[in-house]
């Protein structure tokens, strides 16, 4: 589908996973640390989402509670 000029547009994106640090590895091969983030439900499913990024993937943006 071609956008015509003057359309407004933007990037699509996933948004962006805000949570806190519940676990963290080092990865010896890479010589980095992986950190597993828990998030608030966001799939409807009454559970917390989890997932393990990259030290590069993320940023602190706090102090741990």
């Amino acid at each position: 589908m071609a956008i015509k000029l003057g359309t407004p547009v933007r990037q699509i994106v996933p948004a962006p996973v805000a949570g806190i640090v519940k676990d963290a590895q080092y990865v010896k091969e890479t010589a980095t640390f992986q950190y597993l983030v828990e998030s608030p439900d966001s799939d409807g499913d009454g559970q917390p989402q989890t997932r393990w990024f990259n030290e590069d993937q993320i940023e602190t943006t706090g102090e741990p509670a």
